[in-house]
């Protein structure tokens, strides 16, 4: 009797935590385009969505001092040299998300000493005095010459100087801003086939209203591997994707529905700085990091505890679990047709008893797709595939009678 009314107080007492605590905060990411999605179109001739030197058409980013970051994009033509996922014949990398990523030299020894290519963006507002906040983005070597470390984000008050649109400028004085937000350790990023998260914490002053990307390092303070012996004179070249900037808090995710014997990823990265806790109910199940796999056998809420900057916040996220098994999900509902099945554009459902009225898509690991465009037909639903990613994903629709039909199907 004593220890289960000690276990219901510790349930009682989290529970107040996290539904009277003002440290519940929604996940805003204060950096707008933070994936480099929205591109104006090129004028003419360089009508192909990506080219050195205009990295200024990703509004708000620019190139300052060089103009020299470039656009690579997954729909640019077969000949232009910025094309995803392979180009220039370095590397064979697609997108972290979306279609478009962007290239950028950390050092380039063809261009000269102490040579650097910036990207820089405005916050959508202006940081807060004495908060802190989770910094993090994503990069990958796509350059086969010459890795290195010094790869930072620094928050600033002031902008640098715009670089010359049209035109680039290969040598300059080297940029000396703060390296606020390193990887932790500092060491040559040589991952060519993963994206590497950099990530850390930053607590502000108060007027801080940019962030800006590079290599404010010299030369001769940035450590370099040759990765190719037949390039030795060639820099370290680095692609950029998803960077974010978001106010301290606890983020345990989007509630999702997953399949019964189905895992699916919790959370973010882990970030250095951050002291983190994962509970069911009052059940410790994990520490010291920011995402977790679950395989959860019936619906279940996770808690997690963030302490950042002496400041403790809570989250909440719930994993919906299907009683459809896993088997069952991954075979086609009897019902429900889905063609053509692989989809490559277009993907229509039909379920042959009842008209469809919804449909929910989630990606192999339970995550449901927001905004999918979608159609209604005659006597079905057709969703536009094109932006999704090659891979697996399974359809729930729920037809006009209430009823749940599952499919699979499979985006090429």
């Amino acid at each position: 009797m004593i220890n289960n009314f000690i276990k219901k107080s510790q349930q009682l007492l989290l529970l107040a935590f996290l539904f009277y605590s003002v440290n519940c905060k929604a996940q805003t990411n204060l950096i707008p385009n933070y994936s480099f999605e929205l591109v104006d179109s090129f004028p003419s001739p360089f009508n192909e969505l990506c080219w050195g030197g205009r990295m200024h058409l990703a509004k708000p980013w620019n190139s300052p001092v060089t103009n020299f970051a470039e656009i690579f994009h997954t729909d640019a033509p077969s000949t232009s040299s910025c094309l995803a996922p392979l180009f220039s014949g370095l590397a064979y990398q697609c997108p972290r998300t979306g279609k478009k990523m962007v290239g950028m030299w950390f050092n380039d020894f063809n261009k000269g000493a102490d040579y650097r290519d910036y990207i820089q963006v405005p916050f959508a507002d202006t940081l807060k005095a004495n908060n802190c906040y989770i910094v993090y983005f994503y990069v990958n070597l796509f350059s086969d010459y010459t890795a290195c470390n010094n790869i930072a984000i620094s928050i600033s008050d002031t902008a640098l100087p715009a670089g010359p649109y049209g035109g680039t400028q290969y040598f300059h004085d080297l940029v000396q801003l703060p390296s606020h937000i390193m990887k932790q350790g500092n060491p040559v990023i040589t991952d060519t086939m993963n994206w590497t998260p950099i990530a850390g914490i930053y607590q502000a002053h108060g007027s801080e209203k940019y962030a800006i990307i590079s290599n404010f390092h010299s030369d001769s303070l940035t450590d370099t591997i040759l990765i190719n012996q037949s390039y030795p004179g060639y820099g370290s070249g680095y692609l950029i994707d998803d960077v974010f900037v978001i106010e301290a808090g606890a983020y345990a995710g989007k509630d999702t529905t997953i399949a019964k014997g189905d895992s699916v990823y919790l959370g973010i990265e882990q970030v250095p700085g951050v002291q983190n806790n994962w509970y069911v109910g009052s059940s410790l199940i994990k520490q010291n990091t920011g995402g977790i796999w679950v395989q959860p056998q019936q619906t279940t809420t996770y808690v997690l505890q963030s302490t950042i900057c002496n400041t403790t916040y809570y989250d909440t996220v719930t994993v919906i679990v299907s009683n459809v098994g896993i088997n069952q999900l991954t075979n086609n509902n009897r019902q429900l047709e889905v063609y053509p099945n692989p989809a490559n554009t277009n993907l229509t459902i039909v379920n042959q008893q009842s008209l469809v009225k919804t449909i929910e898509v989630y990606d192999v690991v339970g995550r449901k797709l927001e905004d999918l465009k979608m159609s209604r037909l005659e006597n079905a639903i057709q969703i536009e595939v094109s932006d999704l990613s090659s891979g697996i994903y399974f359809i729930k629709a729920t037809d006009e009678k209430g009823f749940v039909h599952t499919a699979k199907f499979v985006k090429e």
